[in-house]
């Protein structure tokens, strides 16, 4: 029975593919004939005539724009270094003469810090005004960088009036090139070295302590040495005076005869002088003494006198 359905199946499959082909096939053959019908039409009828094509306009190029004046920088390219002042020319340029102007410039404020010579100054932006009727125009800023890193100062817009001239011509607005751009190298300042750690004191060692003096063994006892028996001292030699003789504890020293002669004559010149002094002290009291008595006959002889 299972075998039988599937027959049947398979029978129904294949009946509903031969009945679908003819109705595809016939379908191509009418859209075949449908195309050659339009094609033959189409060659019988003469194409319309198609509308010329308008003329492309080219783009606007730099190179075409015939500039009427320009923003330029003091250089191409600058080098400056990282916390000092540095000075950055901005000038404006044209072959007539400027009656007034205003250039604005962008800055990185991360990079360089402003300090001075703008008109006015509006976040990262700076306006440069000025008026005159010279052919160019001169502003000196000045920046300070505040890191190493690149950067630049571009020209965002500028607007150039010229000023009247002999023939006429009013003032107006000039054609200005405002593509300027400066780039900047800032040179990073050199790290601070670190300052040497300053080195922990040593501390003093230890004073070893002294070792115990060994204990000095005690000297052996030495027998006395006999005592040596004291020579007989010599017997002194008898001189003429006692009193030129020096004896010293061990030797006795004899004067030979210049020097007893030379004391002894001293000697007697001092007696000579004692005496002589003596004797002149005694005699100047016995004249004071005779004196006196003399000065009491005298009152006794006036007492006299008197009576």
């Amino acid at each position: 029975m299972k075998l039988q359905y599937l027959k049947t199946i398979i029978i129904i499959f294949i009946a509903l593919i031969i009945f679908s082909f003819p109705v595809h096939a016939t379908e191509d053959t009418a859209q075949q004939e449908n195309q050659t019908n339009q094609a033959e039409n189409s060659a019988a009828e003469p194409a319309p005539a198609e509308p010329p094509a308008a003329p492309i306009a080219e783009p606007a190029t730099e190179t075409n724009i015939v500039w009427e004046g320009e923003v330029v920088f003091g250089s191409a390219r600058y080098n400056w270094n990282e916390g000092r002042s540095a000075n950055f020319g901005v000038y404006a340029n044209s072959e007539m003469p400027i009656g007034s102007y205003e250039i604005v410039l962008e800055y990185d404020t991360s990079v360089l810090e402003y300090r001075s010579g703008a008109s006015e100054r509006a976040g990262n932006l700076l306006y440069l005004r000025g008026s005159g009727s010279s052919t160019s125009h001169r502003n000196m800023l000045s920046f300070t960088p505040l890191r190493g890193g690149n950067t630049n100062i571009r020209v965002v817009s500028a607007t150039f009036i010229a000023a009247a001239d002999e023939n006429g011509l009013g003032e107006r607005a000039l054609t200005v090139n405002t593509g300027a751009n400066a780039p900047i190298a800032v040179q990073a300042a050199p790290e601070p070295e670190p300052e040497p750690e300053e080195e922990p004191e040593e501390e003093p060692e230890p004073e070893p302590e002294p070792e115990p003096e060994p204990e000095e063994e005690p000297e052996e006892e030495t027998e006395p040495e006999p005592e040596e028996e004291p020579e007989p001292e010599p017997e002194p030699t008898p001189v003429v005076s006692r009193a030129v003789e020096y004896v010293y504890p061990e030797n006795t020293v004899s004067m030979n005869a210049f020097s007893v002669i030379l004391f002894i004559i001293i000697l007697s010149s001092l007696l000579a002088g004692a005496i002589y002094w003596y004797k002149r002290t005694k005699t100047k009291k016995d004249l004071e003494a005779n004196k006196e008595w003399k000065s009491w006959d005298d009152w006794n002889k006036l007492d006299n006198e008197d009576l």
